[in-house]
């Protein structure tokens, strides 16, 4: 529970803690640790309940899409929920190739959260690659950039096997230019590239399209 083992993903503070949001996110492998650990304490099981949810339930959820210029969200909040939906449905993997797994929020140990991490299996428990997002509504600069570069560090030092496995993705509406003149000299240098998304908001159909720039 503290960065170290299987269940690394949970926090410890809710509620009274400044900035940190009041929600879980697991893998799906820990989701299935979870189970069979409630499955070893729980040897007498009760009936199984079958819930029966009909269209007449679903509610849209109440998000405001404003803008404040074409194709740019006004909440990056709006920003991450589009994206979390559309990799609940398994888009963008032209994109970001072909992952297994997405968590929101995730701490890093120091009472920060990564904004979405990605995750493909090697056909079992353990994880072949990771790719960090950290995201923005507006324009991306130096001070979400240190963040990102910070993030892939603490994934290399704590969690990955080695630095190949961690992949940062910078995706925002636009770029300032001091974060595309780092992120191409570090490529020059052959070190790990950090990865430049571009999104679009369309208004009419409340979707995101993505660019990856060159």
């Amino acid at each position: 529970m503290r960065d170290k083992g299987k269940i690394w993903t949970l926090q410890q503070s809710r509620g009274d803690a400044v900035g940190v949001h009041a929600c879980v996110g697991i893998t799906k492998i820990e989701a299935k640790l979870i189970e069979r650990l409630l499955r070893v304490n729980n040897i007498v099981e009760g009936p199984k309940i079958t819930y029966q949810k009909t269209q007449k339930d679903k509610k849209p959820l109440p998000i405001d899409f404003k803008i404040d210029k074409e194709g740019m969200l006004h909440y990056e909040a709006v920003l991450k929920t589009l994206l979390l939906e559309d990799f609940a449905d398994g888009k963008h993997k032209e994109i970001f190739g072909d992952y297994d797994d997405f968590i929101p929020y995730v701490p890093t140990g120091a009472r920060k959260e990564i904004d979405i991490l990605l995750l493909k299996y090697n056909g079992n428990d353990d994880i072949l690659w990771y790719q960090i997002l950290e995201l923005k509504h507006g324009e991306f600069t130096k001070q979400e950039l240190q963040k990102l570069i910070t993030y892939e560090k603490w994934i290399i030092r704590e969690r990955a096997e080695n630095s190949l496995q961690v992949y940062p993705v910078a995706l925002a509406f636009e770029f300032n230019d001091e974060v595309i003149d780092f992120a191409r000299k570090r490529k020059e240098y052959k070190e790990k590239s950090i990865r430049l998304i571009k999104y679009y908001f369309d208004s009419k159909a409340k979707s995101i399209k993505l660019e990856e720039l060159e």
